[in-house]
């Protein structure tokens, strides 16, 4: 995608944030955080 690693990183935890916010939103906080401690999260689509 041709980004700078700084950009890259910023990418990643804006998914990370995502992916949080939406299991704030469907009441499964627990369930969406433990897998960011395994890996990092891409959201590709709602």
């Amino acid at each position: 995608m041709g980004l700078e690693e700084r950009e890259w990183q910023a990418l990643r935890r804006a998914h990370a944030a995502h992916l949080r916010e939406l299991g704030d939103d469907l009441d499964r906080s627990e369930e969406f955080e433990t897998p960011l401690g395994f890996r990092e999260a891409v959201v590709l689509g709602k």
